[in-house]
């Protein structure tokens, strides 16, 4: 009887630690912190680097780049990229965010004929939330 009354105690012991520690942590983990420093489009990317920044684009120009500067304090995230072209959704890219206090990263997208008009970038969180947005136009 004792010696079940003991192996009880400590068997309660041991999973008090183990979710006290499990607890523990996850208090200790911090969510994303995400912030976008820059939010540029040019025509191209050379070492990590935005080329050609404007805000008018040619459909000559073939491509467009949307090129970010972020920092993350957190976890790895990440961040979702929205290209909307005259207030229509067009295309929508996930851009992981890892942690650094200068993460560049980028999307694009191909311009054809379909392409002239009025175009914006958004960034959002993974909440939805939108850190930020560059408006461009495409002749």
């Amino acid at each position: 009887m004792m010696r079940t009354l003991l192996m009880t105690t400590i068997l309660s012991i041991s999973t008090t630690a183990f979710l006290t520690h499990a607890h523990v942590a996850h208090a200790q983990e911090s969510p994303a912190s995400v912030e976008i420093r820059e939010l540029e489009v040019g025509t191209e990317i050379q070492d990590r680097e935005l080329v050609g920044e404007s805000e008018r684009f040619s459909v000559s120009d073939g491509q467009v780049f949307a090129w970010m500067n972020a920092r993350n304090s957190g976890e790895p995230s990440e961040v979702t990229v929205i290209w909307s072209l005259d207030g229509r959704e067009r295309s929508r890219y996930t851009a992981k965010i890892g942690q650094s206090p200068r993460w560049r990263t980028w999307s694009r997208i191909t311009l054809r004929d379909r392409s002239r008009g009025a175009w914006t970038v958004t960034v959002l969180d993974q909440s939805g939330e939108t850190l930020a947005t560059a408006s461009f136009q495409v002749d």
